[in-house]
């Protein structure tokens, strides 16, 4: 663990910009739930500690003693730091996970808990589809397939005509299209829907985090060049050794969850 060069420059540059005062517009997002009608002095007050004073041993009102092995260390230090650098984490993700290790953790998890939307509650199956363009499934592929992790959000669709057409399935040009038919058994293993903010949204489009977790449950060649995989989606990192993505995906949630709107 150490500092990466140039990066204390590079994160104090991060802590400029819009927002609150001396806020950047990144980490704005996260003073805002931090500062909002569920807060109390005392996650404001830890919000201004991590955010503008270096790290202190101090003791905690439960006893639990914090800031040992951080000691003197501003949040540009802890930016800068190796993991947060080869991670790619923004000051913002850093933000929100050192707020996460204090005992204001609950204004990150509570949002997570409730849930984003009423489609939230919905215990019933649900069928998502997401077309691949040019993608050639081969007999040996499927032989060896069980599982795999999308690293990126996965964008999907419960309209498998707007999947079809993302794919190229109907042009007769295209030689390879493949669907991938995502069979999600109930609210727990769901994406969201961004169609309130989406540029594109007619397409009823059901976004899956980063690192879902898909398993093969089978497949079918409808015709040379055309062939659809059913596969299970579950919210487990399984497979992805990769933990620079992994820090990086449960940061960036931290930070978006930490400006949720939410009531108590």
């Amino acid at each position: 663990m150490g500092i990466h060069p140039g990066g204390q420059r590079a994160a104090a540059r991060h802590l400029e910009g819009a927002g609150a005062p001396g806020v950047a517009a990144g980490a704005a997002l996260v003073h805002a739930g931090f500062h909002g009608p569920a807060a109390d002095y005392k996650d404001n007050h830890r919000f201004a500690y991590v955010h503008d004073d270096t790290a202190a041993h101090l003791e905690q009102d439960n006893g639990v003693h914090c800031g040992r092995g951080n000691d003197g260390l501003a949040l540009a230090g802890s930016c800068a730091k190796d993991e947060a650098v080869q991670a790619g984490l923004a000051t913002a993700h850093v933000l929100a996970l050192r707020l996460y290790t204090s005992n204001s953790s609950w204004q990150i998890n509570t949002p997570f808990r409730r849930g984003c939307s009423a489609a939230g509650t919905d215990e019933q199956p649900r069928t998502f589809w997401r077309g691949m363009s040019g993608a050639r499934v081969t007999q040996e592929f499927m032989e060896q397939f069980t599982w795999g992790t999308e690293m990126a959000p996965m964008s999907t669709s419960d309209d498998e005509a707007v999947a079809r057409h993302s794919a190229k399935w109907d042009d007769a040009a295209c030689t390879d299209a493949g669907l991938t038919k995502v069979e999600a058994t109930d609210h727990t293993c769901c994406g969201a829907d961004p169609a309130w903010l989406s540029m594109c949204a007619g397409e009823r489009e059901v976004l899956f985090p980063p690192l879902a977790y898909l398993e093969y449950v089978g497949h079918e060649q409808l015709r040379p060049g055309r062939t659809v995989i059913t596969a299970r989606p579950s919210f487990s990192c399984r497979g992805c050794n990769n933990a620079a993505a992994v820090a990086h995906a449960a940061a960036a949630a931290m930070a978006a969850t930490a400006a949720l709107p939410w009531r108590p």
